[in-house]
This record gives structure tokens, C-alpha cells and sequence, in this order.
């Protein structure tokens, strides 16, 4: 699959911004061992197994264990993608993590991550409030700081721990959310025609997904806190439209950018927020399902974590082949959205 006329490896290294192309060499993911299903909330709330079902798609979320913290779930997912790549955590460079469920507001979780996986020589750098688009906008910081000869490997960590934040309450949002984690290693590519061809990002400020008290603009009080005003809330009506709207044109506009079209593009993963929205986001693009793969059902909407555990999950199910272009895409809170294009290697010799 050519780019366009002339040699494809420079036009898409051009028209991606970087210098020095960067791929995925490898992925990791976890989830925890607490399985939710949809009698949980049967049990709890005003609904039931059919009506979740047919509103999401989900069948199962996972949440964590007392004692768990979002740091654990992104160390061992980090560790798995490093012991892919076969490298130590002493040859990280960078840890960029994307969470809005950080362990505290202080220390900084990424530093926490870096601490558990012993990542002595790494920078860490905390994405704290880009959301379901987290992965693409970290893969965004860590390929442009790998146009740093002297950086060799950046670790980019998606994952949220949204039984911790969810309303128990809100029938409209916490049947979607489940806790899980994706890490993806970035080097910079061997082979010039593999890697990230390009991204596209957008932003528009809105406070229908948010979690509206507890910054310094509306600190915590007891009251507050009695109201349930430091939990997640979210208007889905605001974000459907949205998202099946944003995602489907950064698709395009990231397309545009490497010099391709939508039919050029080989595989889809998109941001787990519900089933229903995968659907109406393909049929907007006029892509059959067989071009993408989802863990919604099983996982729920992990947020942060949803699009490197879809990547790593078609990874491992062989459905990527060598050279395929791959498209991601998300919509988070804000709203800060992005997509990007990556043209697959399932060799790591194809890496520095």
C-alpha cells in the first residue's frame, strides 16, 4: 500500500512532523480480578441486565481490589510490554501516563510507576486530565521526544481506576466504567516506512464530562462531599453526539495528514466508551466490524486505558498483520479529542 506517487517512507515521515520516525514496538495491558457483572447493578440500581445491555454493550467490567491503587495496574502492564520488547526498566527514557484517577493529587503517579517498576533512568511526565484520548495524545509527547537522539525508549501508560470516582448513584453513568490499564513502548523506527504516519488533535471546552469540585476553584467541603460532588459526572447525551461526530472527522483529518484516505486504512480500534458508539462511528466512516476489535463487553469503558488495551488485545489475536495501517481514535473529557495513524511492525528487529 503505497502512500502517494514517490517514495513512501519520506512522505510519510514528512507529513507526520517528525524528523525521526517512532513506532510501537511493543504493548502490555491488566485488568483486575474483580469481575462485575451486570447483577452487581441489578442489584443496586433501577435497572437491569437487558437495558445495560442494549444501552452499552457491556456485559462485565473489572474493578479493583481494596489495597490496589491505578499505579499497580499501570506497573504491570508497563512490565509486560517491556518484557516483550525484551528490555529492562533500566533503558527507559521517559514514562508519559495518561490518567484522570491519579493514586494523589501529589506525588506525581508516573514518578510512582516509575519508583514500583524500578525505571532508575526515566523521566516521568503526568497526563492528568486528557481522559479516553490520553494514548494519543502520550504517544503525540513521546514520539516528539524521541527526536532526541539521546532518548531511546519512552513508555506511554493509559489506564483509570473509575470504580473509585464513579457516582454509585447515577444509573446514566457507572454501569459503563471499569478499571484497566494499557502501556505501549516506543522506540524509533529501523525501517523508515513504519511507524506513526500522523495525528490529529482537537480540543473545545465543555463541562459536561467532569469532576467540577475539588481544584482550587471549588475546593472540597463537607457539604460537597455529602452531595457526592467530588464523584464523575457525565451528560451521555453530550457525549454521544460528540463522540460519534468527533472521532469519525479526526479519522479523516489524520488520514488526510499521512496522505491517505479512510479505505487506505487496514484496522480501526476506537475508544471503548460504549458499543453503540463504535457502531454508529464505523458506519459513519463505511467500515464493516470486521476491521476492528473491541473489549467493551468485557471490560467496560476503561477511560484512559481503553485504546492501548484494544491495541494490544488485536495484537495478541493476530488480527494486525506486518506493514497494516492502523487507526486509533478517542474522545475525553473537556473535550480533548485526537486520532492517530500507525503503520504496524510485528518485528522488533525493525527498531533501534
Amino acid at each position: 500500500m503505497t502512500l502517494a506517487v514517490g517514495h513512501p517512507a519520506k512522505i510519510a515521515t514528512a507529513r507526520s512532523g517528525l524528523r525521526y520516525p517512532v513506532g510501537v514496538a511493543s504493548s502490555g495491558m491488566y485488568v483486575p480480578d474483580v469481575v462485575i457483572d451486570n447483577r452487581y447493578w441489578e442489584q443496586r440500581l433501577d435497572t437491569n441486565d437487558a437495558w445495560i445491555v442494549a444501552k452499552t454493550g457491556i456485559h462485565q467490567r473489572r474493578y479493583l481490589k481494596p489495597g490496589q491503587n491505578l499505579s499497580d495496574m499501570c506497573a504491570i502492564a508497563a512490565r509486560e510490554a517491556l518484557d516483550r520488547a525484551g528490555m529492562s526498566s533500566e533503558q527507559v527514557d521517559a514514562i508519559v501516563l495518561n490518567t484522570f484517577t491519579p493514586d494523589y493529587y501529589l506525588p506525581s503517579t508516573a514518578l510512582i510507576v516509575k519508583e514500583i517498576l524500578g525505571a532508575t533512568n526515566a523521566v516521568p511526565i503526568d497526563l492528568c486530565q486528557v481522559a479516553c484520548a490520553g494514548v494519543v495524545y502520550g504517544t503525540f509527547v513521546g514520539a516528539h521526544l524521541l527526536q532526541n537522539r539521546a532518548v531511546k525508549t519512552v513508555l506511554v501508560i493509559g489506564g483509570d481506576a473509575m470504580s473509585r470516582i464513579v457516582n454509585p448513584a447515577d444509573r446514566g453513568s457507572c454501569v459503563f466504567f471499569g478499571d484497566g490499564a494499557g502501556a505501549l513502548v516506543l522506540r524509533r523506527t529501523a525501517d523508515h516506512d513504519l511507524g506513526f504516519l500522523g495525528w490529529s488533535l482537537g480540543s473545545a471546552l465543555s463541562m459536561d464530562v467532569a469532576i467540577p469540585h475539588g481544584g482550587s476553584a471549588d475546593p472540597i467541603t463537607h457539604e460537597s462531599l455529602d452531595r457526592g460532588k467530588h464523584r464523575f459526572a457525565m451528560n451521555g447525551r453530550t457525549v454521544w453526539r460528540e463522540a460519534i461526530r468527533l472521532m469519525p472527522d479526526s479519522i479523516r483529518l489524520s488520514a488526510a495528514q499521512a496522505g491517505l484516505t479512510v479505505e487506505d486504512i487496514d484496522f480501526f480500534l476506537l475508544h471503548q466508551a460504549n458499543y453503540n458508539i463504535i457502531q454508529e462511528v464505523l458506519r459513519d466512516l463505511d467500515v464493516p466490524e470486521s476491521r476492528t476489535y473491541c473489549n467493551v463487553a468485557r471490560y467496560g469503558n476503561t477511560s484512559g486505558g481503553t485504546l492501548p488495551t484494544v491495541y494490544h488485545g488485536a495484537v495478541e489475536s493476530g488480527l494486525l498483520g506486518h506493514g497494516d495501517v492502523v487507526a486509533f481514535a478517542g474522545v475525553g473529557a473537556g473535550f480533548m479529542w485526537g486520532s492517530m495513524l500507525l503503520r504496524h511492525s510485528e518485528d522488533l528487529r525493525d527498531y533501534e
